[in-house]
């Protein structure tokens, strides 16, 4: 026992205790940070400028009624919306094809998460004719797809569902 010494503990077993108290407080960092990552990705928060991608599905074995499907829903395609501001239009294509499917005219744009558009150049249509804080406008008239927009984990969850059936 060494003279003068009054502590219980060895000196190196505080050491010891603050290395683990470190460990732990890094560990909840780390863990934070990646709760922030996948909500931002899930929530679109990330996204290029000036483009925003919507997620739809499609109702099988039954229709749309009132935005709810009778039937099943199924994984549809993604569309990803492009702003041309100097142009005043949006232009649209599903997501893997390497040409525009269509262009959206007329715009009003204060950014790629809020625009409104007058006309559509395709006849098979755009899914929306505007977004607002980057969800689709609903009170745009109905469009004449069969696919209604989800959200980005709703759609995920039926591409999952689909893959393991």
């Amino acid at each position: 026992m060494n003279k003068g010494d009054t502590s219980a503990a060895p000196a190196d077993e505080g050491a010891s205790a603050y290395r683990h108290l470190r460990r732990w407080i890094w560990l909840t960092y780390g863990l934070v940070l990646v709760f922030l990552a996948i909500f931002g990705w899930g929530s679109d928060f990330f996204s290029p400028k000036g483009e925003r991608t919507l997620y739809t599905a499609r109702c099988l074995s039954g229709h749309w009624e009132d935005g709810r499907c009778t039937g099943r829903l199924a994984a549809a395609g993604r569309i990803r919306y492009k702003v041309q501001r100097s142009h005043n239009e949006v232009s649209y294509r599903a997501v893997g094809a390497s040409s525009p499917a269509g262009h959206l005219t007329r715009c009003s744009i204060s950014n790629g998460r809020n625009w409104m558009c007058s006309e559509d150049t395709e006849p098979n249509g755009s899914i929306t004719l505007g977004l607002t804080n980057g969800k689709p406008d609903q009170s745009v008239p109905e469009h004449t797809r069969d696919e209604r927009c989800v959200s980005k984990w709703t759609w995920f969850r039926l591409r999952a569902l689909e893959k393991l059936s």
